[in-house]
């Protein structure tokens, strides 16, 4: 695993100093794929204060096994990406952000095209409307239906739905078909593919 040290302050204005990796590879360290699902990737603890800062930088992860190759970008870096003025060659897919890649990497595990995911993201987007700044993220397969967390319907609230695979399927089917135009070609152009580009900071061209 590739690491790099950062120098970091903390709230009680104290400075310490961690290590983060550059580059994992998930066969080599499995360790990492448990800490990003449970949320302690690149958490840190503060031995002065004691609390636990969670950070993000840029850092590849791969899996050659199961063709993971993703990329991650700090959300404060998201406008910058989106805008070009910051630019990365890295990876077959970019996520933004660390809910972005907890997203990602569930719907990998689960066996779920990506692509597919992002396009039932936007259909609810596109329902909620550009008004209500909401988030949606895949968190599992339940009785054969997707279940997703809507962040910002409702203030301190987050929504569950469910997607049937029968419906995942038919958006499967017609994938192809449907890539080059738009939105999707927007949403499906690697290699950050995401319904957020167009809901989040808008679209990239």
């Amino acid at each position: 695993m590739k690491k790099r040290k950062e120098k970091i302050t903390c709230f009680c204005e104290n400075v310490i100093e961690a290590e983060f990796p550059e580059k994992v590879d998930l066969v080599v360290d499995p360790h990492v794929e448990e800490e990003i699902l449970n949320g302690t990737f690149m958490a840190v603890k503060c031995p002065h204060c004691g609390k636990i800062l969670k950070l993000e930088y840029p850092v590849r992860i791969i899996d050659r096994n199961r063709g993971i190759d993703i990329f991650l970008i700090p959300e404060y870096e998201r406008a910058p990406y989106l805008t070009g003025k910051v630019v990365y060659n890295v990876g077959k897919r970019v996520v933004i952000g660390f809910p972005e890649l907890l997203d990602k990497i569930t719907v990998l595990r689960n066996g779920l095209d990506d692509r597919v995911v992002e396009i039932i993201k936007y259909h609810f987007m596109q329902k909620a409307g550009p008004e209500l700044d909401i988030k949606i993220y895949f968190q599992n397969i339940e009785n054969d239906k997707l279940v997703f967390h809507i962040h910002g319907l409702k203030e301190d609230e987050i929504g569950i739905t469910h997607v049937s695979l029968s419906f995942y399927r038919r958006i499967s089917e017609t994938l192809e078909k449907d890539v080059d135009s738009e939105p999707y070609r927007e949403i499906l152009t690697p290699p950050y593919i995401s319904a957020n580009k167009i809901y989040i900071g808008g679209p990239t061209n």
